[in-house]
């Protein structure tokens, strides 16, 4: 799904992990639904702007601009900063809670 996708590829991209392993990579502690519940229940804990952002640029699939201008932001660097904000914050939310290996064999 969307949010596994989403968090295994920011765990590669922390972990810079080899093109082998990424291949290789499986969730094992969770099931899959248990780790949807969790991004999900992450992201609905975000507030209101942060959700939407991440929304409609993960879910929705919207360009930058796109949300800039469904949002009200100033420009799409504005809508880019926001996302990459919120991002964090869901990164950070997520890891208080769980460790990586939850996410990965």
């Amino acid at each position: 799904s969307v949010c596994q996708n989403l968090w295994r590829k920011e765990l590669e991209r922390k972990s810079k992990l080899s093109h082998e392993t990424k291949d290789s990579i499986e969730f094992n502690n969770f099931d899959q639904q248990e780790r949807n519940n969790i991004i999900h229940q992450a992201i609905n804990s975000l507030g209101d702007t942060c959700r939407k952002v991440l929304t409609l640029y993960y879910f929705d699939n919207l360009s930058m601009q796109e949300i800039a201008e469904k949002l009200g932001f100033a420009n799409s660097d504005t809508a880019k900063t926001k996302k990459y904000k919120c991002k964090k914050e869901l990164d950070d939310l997520i890891k208080s809670k769980y460790k990586a290996s939850d996410f990965l064999d």
